[in-house]
This record gives C-alpha cells, sequence and structure tokens, in this order.
C-alpha cells in the first residue's frame, strides 16, 4: 500500500513504463518472424527504456532514488510481461513463431531474472542521475527567476 504521494506516482509510472517495456519484448517477439533488422530497434528500445524511465521519476521528484525505484517496478512488470510472451512464443514455437522451446525460454528466463530486477534498476539510477544532471543544466542560478 502507497505510503505517501511519491509512493503513488513510483507505482504508477513504474507500471506505465513496465508496459513500456514488456511491449518492446512483444514487438521484438513479432518482428523476428520478419527480416532481422526490425529485431534491433525494439531490443535496443527494451534496454533504454529503464534508462528513461529513471530520468522521468528522478527529474519529477528531484530525487534519484524515486528514478532507481521507478526503474525497479518498470523492470519488475516489464520482465515479467516479456517473460510470460517469450513463453508463450516459445511454446507456440512449432506453429511458426519463429522461437524454439530452448531459446524462447532461456531468453525469457534472462528477462524474467536478470532484465527486470537487475538491469533495469541499475540503468534507471543512471538515468535518474544523467536526468537529474541535464535538468539543472536548463535552471536559472538564481533560484526563483526565469531565463528570458
Amino acid at each position: 500500500q502507497p505510503q505517501t504521494p511519491e509512493d503513488v506516482l513510483v507505482l504508477n509510472r513504474g507500471l506505465k513504463w513496465g508496459t513500456a517495456i514488456a511491449c518492446t519484448w512483444v514487438g521484438a517477439i513479432l518482428a523476428s518472424m520478419v527480416p532481422d533488422e526490425f529485431i534491433v530497434l525494439f531490443l535496443v528500445s527494451a534496454f533504454l527504456l529503464p534508462f528513461a524511465a529513471g530520468a522521468a521519476g528522478a527529474i519529477s521528484t528531484g530525487r534519484i532514488a524515486a528514478g532507481t525505484r521507478m526503474g525497479f517496478w518498470s523492470g519488475m512488470v516489464g520482465g515479467l510481461a516479456g517473460f510470460l510472451a517469450l513463453a508463450a512464443a516459445a511454446y507456440l514455437g512449432d506453429w511458426g513463431s519463429g522461437f524454439h522451446k530452448a531459446e524462447g525460454l532461456v531468453l525469457g528466463l534472462y528477462i524474467l531474472f536478470l532484465h527486470g530486477p537487475i538491469f533495469c534498476p541499475i540503468a534507471a539510477t543512471i538515468g535518474g542521475w544523467l536526468g537529474i544532471q541535464l535538468e539543472k543544466t536548463g535552471r536559472s542560478p538564481v533560484v526563483g527567476t526565469n531565463v528570458v
């Protein structure tokens, strides 16, 4: 149960970013049915979205820890949904989805246990730090005044 407004923000946006990550995994599965040029776009997106989630969380709250938490929750949501999609594709692989059972399950387990809970929070922490630093460059030197 969320205790603070920041908790609500982290959980809400973590769910949204996790859904975006899950969609990239599903897109990668669908792209595996066509030539290999398209799958690279989805894989790169799946690895860059946690950085963006961390930056968005850190900038909106002003705390890198919020970006890290948002990255963790987005990784958990995206990892679980990505695993389920890859497991389904591996199970249906005999019917032409392009994945063989062993390959799909190994990749699904990687997404579930390494990408989601480990890579995403680390990437979100880096993204949060970068987001805070980049957001500071747009501020005026004197707090409370706007640069015209």
